[in-house]
């Protein structure tokens, strides 16, 4: 029960970083020839991990029931493990929302969306993604990359500024709209048919980082 009672409801404000490895020299080539570059993406978060997983193997082994490792790349693995060092950030679908952040919000939201593995994805029900200000232009990326995460539940949109925040309930609904239009292109398509739509909610940056405390 101590231990339980240690396990509150986070925001992982998730970050990537693309790692370009060494070239490598190709075998069927000689002189300059090279490989291409491979890739890999890097996940952080500046939360740390439960506590209980730091404590005792009893504490540890009952937060593993609850917190998994997540977020991984998902395409081209370094070739050595010892070139990127991938730390696991601990995830609980049930209690964390995860919050894309970033100056590239747009990139964040694709490598999220494209660029992990599929465990993390399918398990994500609240995910919250940031906009600089209100306007029809800025939400239509979100709605085309968000088919992917079928778990998904809650659609959080953080405004990091008070322009037009008095049409939030008109934005919303535009957001609303946009995936609905998602939808019904893959749907034309013969993809994603079961995808169902996430609720929708637009919050200022102060309310949504207040929402960790309730």
């Amino acid at each position: 029960m101590v231990w339980e009672a240690t396990f509150e409801p986070r925001i992982l404000h998730i970050t990537s970083k693309t790692t370009f490895l060494r070239q490598l020299p190709n075998p069927r080539f000689r002189g300059c020839c090279r490989r291409p570059i491979p890739t890999h993406i890097r996940y952080k978060s500046r939360e740390k991990a439960p506590i209980a997983l730091q404590i005792c193997h009893e504490s540890r082994t009952l937060a593993l029931k609850h917190y998994t490792p997540s977020f991984y790349s998902s395409t081209s693995p370094p070739e050595r493990a010892s070139e990127v060092k991938q730390t696991a950030l601990y995830f609980s679908p049930e209690l964390d929302t995860v919050h894309i952040t970033g100056k590239e919000r747009a990139i964040e939201l694709t490598h999220l969306s494209y660029r992990t593995n599929e465990e993390t994805i399918q398990s994500i029900t609240v995910l919250a993604v940031e906009i600089q200000q209100v306007s029809r232009d800025s939400t239509p990326y979100i709605a085309a990359r968000l088919s992917v995460f079928e778990g998904l539940e809650t659609l959080i949109v953080v405004v990091n500024s008070n322009t037009g925040w008095d049409r939030k309930e008109s934005i919303r609904l535009n957001v609303e709209g946009h995936l609905v239009e998602v939808k019904n292109r893959f749907v034309l398509l013969g993809r994603y048919k079961e995808w169902k739509l996430p609720e929708v909610k637009l919050m200022s940056r102060r309310d949504f980082e207040n929402r960790a405390c309730l």
